[in-house]
């Protein structure tokens, strides 16, 4: 939910012709990326993911939740957004795992 106030409100002062703060959209990015990086690193820990760089694996994770949350946000507003985050996060880890597993 924060990771989509942030797309939201950083989508919003695009619209409005403002830009966010450079500070706090900077916190937030760091934040956010570091939650996700931790969790990617336990993956890797566990052997769940194929051997990579984790900020770059974190990257590319929020990458396919940001293109489907935008997506939907913007063309469905009344559709859940859940759905279609599970299946970027799913498409991530089928990549991921590498293609041995």
């Amino acid at each position: 939910r924060p990771l989509l106030q942030v797309l939201i409100a950083v989508h919003q002062a695009g619209e409005a012709g403002t830009t966010p703060d450079p500070e706090l959209a900077r916190q937030a990015r760091h934040a956010y990326l570091s939650l996700v990086q931790g969790l990617v690193q336990r993956g890797l820990d566990d052997g769940s993911l194929a051997p990579a760089d984790p900020q770059d694996l974190a990257v590319c994770l929020l990458g396919l939740i940001h293109a489907a949350a935008v997506t939907l946000l913007l063309d469905q507003a009344e559709a859940s957004v859940r759905p279609h985050v599970a299946f970027a996060a799913g498409l991530f880890l089928r990549g991921a795992r590498g293609a041995s597993q």
